[in-house]
């Protein structure tokens, strides 16, 4: 962490980050995500495994209800 706070006070556009997930459309509103990479101390980065997620929306609002929907996803992230 100091190291990245050092290198950011050296050279402030190290300070811009880019954050990407990448999404493939099944059906409707059905659509797996990764997140893997991002730009970030001046460089692209990797985390070191990447993360999947499945996203979509319940009947009532025209999905298929395979998974939750991207703002119930935020919530549950936001709340742990």
């Amino acid at each position: 962490m100091f190291g990245a706070l050092d290198a950011v006070k050296a050279q402030p556009e190290a300070a811009k980050f880019q954050f990407r997930a990448a999404n493939q459309w099944v059906s409707g509103t059905h659509s797996p995500g990764t997140i893997d990479g991002f730009f970030g101390l001046g460089a692209e980065q990797n985390h070191l495994a990447p993360s999947t997620f499945d996203a979509d929306h319940p009947e009532q609002l025209t999905g298929s209800d395979q998974d939750q929907s991207p703002v119930e996803y935020l919530l549950r992230c936001w709340h742990r």
